[in-house]
């Protein structure tokens, strides 16, 4: 069910957002929302895009609120491992397991090529069979390269993008330099803080 008009309207100055942002970041028209926000009605899709949007902004702030001011740079970790997308996939798929990773960044030569993942290897097992997976090297599962940042950039400015592609890479001065994964920011927060068993 979605929220009454009123409501829309609460969220969106809460947020501190103006109708002529909400309309850039929904693509609905400003009139359209002025339209809402007065009380006239509006197609359903477009007043549950509207309030999609108000609860991601929403989670962006809460999302900065708890990492505060923590930076890629706080969090990646060093030195990044790579595979080759000539590899047979076996035998990266036994790293991955060893390591307890869920994903590597793959490199053609020095080259940053593609990535390759659990999902990715889950996926082509589906699709493919398991004979036939067993047989490939890493360039036949291989995903996009992950997102390279800068490291200044805040951690909550990337977190979902994260959640989607499992890591992102990190850069210092055009070089990369570290990785981050799903783990990593946690990590930080909670570094340092013991948990007793009960």
């Amino acid at each position: 069910m979605l929220p009454e008009t009123l409501e829309i309207v609460r969220r969106r100055k809460q947020l501190g957002l103006t109708q002529q942002k909400l309309s850039r970041l929904t693509g609905i028209n400003r009139t359209s929302i002025t339209k809402l926000e007065n009380g006239q009605d509006m197609l359903y899709s477009s007043v549950k895009k509207i309030f999609d949007c108000l609860l991601e902004v929403e989670a962006e702030r809460d999302a900065a609120v708890r990492f505060g001011n923590l930076r890629l740079g706080d969090v990646y970790h060093s030195p990044v491992e790579y595979v080759q997308c000539d590899e047979p996939l076996n035998l990266v798929a036994a790293k991955l397991i060893e390591r307890s990773y869920s994903q590597f960044p793959v490199r053609r030569g020095e080259k940053i090529v593609g990535s390759v993942t659990e999902t990715g290897i889950n996926k082509a097992i589906v699709s493919d069979g398991l004979g036939s997976v067993v047989g490939y090297v890493v360039e036949d599962v291989m995903g996009a390269p992950f997102p390279v940042f800068d490291e200044a950039l805040g951690v909550s400015s990337v977190l979902e993008l994260i959640h989607s592609c499992q890591a992102v890479l990190v850069a210092s001065g055009g070089n990369v330099i570290g990785i981050v994964t799903n783990t990593d920011p946690y990590r930080k927060v909670f570094e340092g803080h013991t948990a007793r068993a009960i």
